[in-house]
């Protein structure tokens, strides 16, 4: 997919967005989208767009799978094109492809518990560096939507963040935070994709 980079700033950013919106309102029972502006670290006003995607709204067992679909606005860490933006085929791109495939297949193979698909937005405008400054600079899309739930008192059993899934050779170890916090939980997540690829 050739969407990358995006930026609120970019003309070619609203043509961006309208795609996995009319993808998702194809395949997803709901689609629900937030939208507004918010305030990054370094002043700069970004509008932002979160949609998320629900099969099966009305069942209580729900599972949240997400992604961002924005793009780091420079490249800081590259050694030749620091002030130029992330192309985002991996960080940002390949999250998204996958989530939109699942959507594809929720679609034609109806499940029974509920899966909510979200793609965040304004997630990766944030400063280096550290420190809760630095983390609190980031994900400015799922901390609107943590305050904002596009649904009321919302609940999920799990929630799967897919991010930077399109590496050439890619390798998935756990996470450190998520293997202390639920380490039952990734364990079986990886256990069981171990197995389909047997």
């Amino acid at each position: 997919m050739r969407f990358w980079p995006t930026r609120s700033e970019f003309k070619s950013t609203y043509c961006l967005r309208r795609l996995p919106h009319r993808k998702m309102q194809s395949w997803a029972d709901t689609v629900i989208v937030q939208k507004g502006i918010v305030i990054a670290y370094d002043g700069t006003k970004l509008n932002f767009r979160n949609i998320i995607s629900s099969f099966n709204p009305q069942a209580k067992n729900r599972v949240l799978l997400f992604a961002h679909w924005d793009t780091r606005p420079w490249a800081d860490k590259d050694i030749n094109d620091k002030d130029k933006p992330i192309l985002g085929a991996d960080d940002g791109g390949s999250g998204v492809g996958v989530l939109m495939e699942i959507a594809r297949q929720l679609k034609l193979n109806k499940i029974e518990i509920g899966v909510d698909i979200a793609f965040f937005d304004a997630e990766d405008w944030g400063k280096e560096g550290g420190g809760p400054e630095s983390e609190d600079s980031y994900a400015l899309g799922t901390q609107y939507w943590t305050k904002n739930l596009h649904v009321k008192d919302y609940t999920a059993n799990y929630g799967i963040l897919l991010d930077m899934v399109g590496a050439k050779n890619a390798q998935f170890r756990f996470e450190g935070l998520s293997y202390e916090r639920a380490g039952s939980v990734v364990q079986n997540v990886w256990n069981t994709a171990n197995s389909r690829l047997q």
